[in-house]
């Protein structure tokens, strides 16, 4: 009976990852349904972009992009170097959703889970496995960012945990592989990837740098990108600022944003200082706030997302030394990693209602019904809210990118709230779809200001 009982403990161990990250994933897709019907994303001009570049690229457009002024028409989304965009962009062709995207960085963030799990397990047995599953899947930060619509650098969440257990247990191609996928989410995650080398010693630091090198390299060879990259306008930022950086700065970093972006890994960080490096990087990086992350609020809060993956990469390696110096300390430990995340999960409970992770998925929003009919080629006007559900339209204008690349006078239709005049071709609950909308054109030299109507010819 010994034995058999065991073997069921065992595979019950087994099983329990797999089966704690599929009911995660299954509760966030559920939100995103929701999200999806309500039509209540945060960043709905930012998605809009990544699904109408996703879109037109994998049905054979190529890289055109109508919904946001100025940005680039590349799989180099606005400047940044996003190699694993042209993998999520495909794996959205496989859906008429245009919340496919979302959907997508869902799960891949869920199986992160199970690399946090298998970091845990080799640190401190089933016992770290268990502290892995509560640190990732009961951080609230985790759920916001995976639902906080689709955004490439989002995917460091699952891929940094991964790079920091094979820093420290893979061998040295399995660690090259985990940090040559690190680094295909984004530039900034090149930035990061010695130091998080460095959680497995200094030659696993080398072999990070070395692959950030070969990246850096084949960028370059590209040629300029057709957009100022974001990431070096922000590093001159910081090289000019560098001189007002000081305790001041530095004391801005905890208690606020930065430091709840741990969810409840913070208190283990100090004991794996080494893996924490990439944190504290981050939190370095954005203690002047250079990218407007100043609140849960920002819809640029995806910027601390390698932040909250070596905050509880470092709590994982943290606590799991815990559960090594004796059996009593384990017990107390294992009670407190409990506490801690349930805690956190619930002071997270207001952003991550503003994130939609709380709708209730009620009636569907009239733009889906209104949109139903309209013609494929036609140009249309909507609000930079709705922009999501026609983002997968070929002529799909904002007012940000109204006369950019479609000329006020092609556009024929518009979806409208009560502000626009023209011939009402449907109605529904207070929205209207309009032919041949007055357009204003606006002034982007004053953001506030607007150009005189254009009329028809």
């Amino acid at each position: 009976m010994g034995n058999r009982g065991e073997k069921l403990v065992g595979i019950g161990f087994v099983a329990l990852p797999v089966v704690v990250a599929a009911a995660w994933t299954a509760w966030c897709l559920e939100r995103v349904d929701a999200i999806e019907r309500e039509l209540r994303p945060l960043g709905g001009l930012a998605y809009a972009t990544f699904v109408q570049l996703a879109h037109d690229w994998s049905t054979g457009v190529g890289w055109i992009q109508t919904v946001h002024r100025g940005y680039a028409e590349d799989w180099r989304w606005g400047g940044h170097y996003t190699p694993l965009f042209v993998v999520t962009a495909w794996l959205s062709s496989f859906s008429a959703s245009p919340w496919a995207l979302a959907r997508i960085q869902v799960v891949a963030v869920g199986l992160g889970g199970l690399a946090a799990w298998r970091l845990g397990r080799a640190e401190a047995g089933r016992w770290g496995g268990l502290v892995g599953l509560a640190l990732y899947y009961g951080s609230g930060p985790v759920a916001l960012l995976a639902l906080a619509d689709y955004q490439d650098l989002v995917l460091v969440l699952p891929t940094l945990v991964l790079a920091v257990w094979a820093a420290r247990h893979a061998s040295a191609l399995g660690f090259v592989a985990a940090a040559a996928l690190l680094g295909a989410t984004r530039e900034e995650a090149l930035l990061l990837t010695p130091l998080v080398g460095l959680a497995g010693g200094v030659n696993r630091g080398v072999l990070g740098a070395v692959v950030s090198g070969i990246y850096l390299l084949v960028y370059r060879s590209m040629g300029v990108t057709p957009y100022p990259n974001p990431l070096a306008d922000i590093l001159l930022f910081q090289a000019h600022q560098a001189r007002t950086f000081g305790l001041g700065a530095l004391g801005s970093l905890s208690p606020n944003l930065y430091g709840t972006m741990s969810g409840a890994a913070w208190p283990w960080l100090a004991l794996a200082p080494t893996v924490a490096l990439p944190a504290a990087a981050v939190a370095t990086f954005h203690a002047q706030d250079p990218t407007a992350v100043g609140s849960v609020a920002s819809p640029a809060i995806h910027h601390l997302a390698p932040l909250t993956a070596a905050a509880i990469a470092a709590g994982i390696v943290g606590a799991c030394r815990l559960l090594r110096v004796h059996r009593v300390v384990a017990a107390g430990t294992l009670l407190a990693v409990a506490g801690l995340t349930w805690n956190a999960w619930t002071r997270w409970e207001a952003p991550l209602a503003q994130y939609g992770v709380r709708a209730t998925g009620g009636p569907e929003h009239p733009a889906w019904a209104l949109l139903a009919d309209l013609p494929a080629d036609a140009a249309v006007l909507v609000p930079d809210d709705i922009a999501p559900v026609a983002a997968r339209r070929r002529w799909v204008v904002t007012l940000d990118s109204l006369g950019d690349r479609v000329r006020p006078a092609n556009v024929r239709y518009a979806l409208d709230h009560g502000t626009l005049e023209g011939t009402v071709v449907a109605e529904k609950d207070g929205w209207r779809l309009l032919r041949d909308p007055v357009l204003k054109e606006r002034d982007h030299g004053d953001p506030n200001a607007m150009q005189p109507a254009v009329g028809r010819q």
